[in-house]
């Protein structure tokens, strides 16, 4: 099923293309338009400053203002197009994977509903913020261009700034990799831990194991780190003596 669910997604992100480039073509613009306020201080401290010019005040701060009004302006239009995305692709594929889900239940394979929760993060990123460092990103080079041209001493800052932030986020992904790797898997296999628990319900709560399957399921919960392997399924609690540990 998971495989399935990763050949759909690809298809309809595929067909989502043309809203991605106009997403790109955005945030070039976005990020051009950011210069405006270096660019408006610039000018503050080269003419007016000197020149103590009223009207050039006056000019320079309207250009900014729109500038900055085009910009969000821009910044709404990308956002509106992500939601739009990623309410697409949640209404072209949720179906099909809940179809899916319910035939494999059918066919003797244990109850998850995994696939509508991965469609779900997947529009949850697409309308959320963490995609816009992504957009934005691919332009670093052009404005670094645009800092040297202003001045090369104020270009190299910014080009030095840029690769310690490229190297600490290498870092942090480097050292974060694996432990969030295992804590997503251990938090799938604690969540199909709980859909079996609810699905035999009546039996858990017969043999009064209820409160001890709470508590396993709480420490396995809060402590994702500690569990090197988590198994493949969960299988179903089994009857047990109410007295005994689960």
């Amino acid at each position: 099923m998971r495989t399935a669910v990763n050949s759909q997604l690809r298809d309809a992100l595929g067909a989502c293309r043309g809203g991605f480039f106009a997403v790109a073509v955005f945030s070039l613009f976005i990020n051009l338009l950011m210069l405006a306020t270096p660019l408006y201080m610039l000018q503050l401290f080269d003419r007016v400053l000197g020149s103590r010019s009223t009207d050039t005040l006056m000019v320079l701060t309207i250009i900014t203002v729109l500038a900055l009004l085009t910009m969000a302006a821009l910044m709404v239009v990308r956002g509106r197009i992500l939601v739009w995305i990623g309410t697409w692709i949640d209404r072209r594929i949720g179906g099909s994977v809940l179809a899916a889900g319910i035939e494999g239940t059918a066919a003797g394979r244990e109850p998850s509903v995994q696939g509508l929760r991965d469609v779900s993060t997947v529009r949850t990123f697409l309308t959320g913020s963490g995609i816009f460092p992504l957009m934005d990103a691919p332009w670093m080079p052009v404005f670094i261009v645009i800092v040297f041209l202003l001045h090369p001493t104020l270009g190299w800052i910014s080009l030095v700034g840029a690769v310690v932030l490229f190297a600490l986020a290498l870092f942090n992904e480097l050292a974060t990799r694996k432990l969030l790797a295992r804590s997503s898997v251990s938090s799938i296999h604690s969540l199909q831990q709980a859909q079996s628990a609810v699905h035999n319900a009546d039996a858990v709560r017969a043999m009064g194991m209820a409160p001890n399957l709470i508590r396993r399921w709480q420490r396995q919960n809060a402590e994702p780190w500690l569990c090197r392997r988590a198994p493949a399924t969960a299988a179903a609690p089994s009857p047990r003596p109410p007295n005994s540990s689960v």
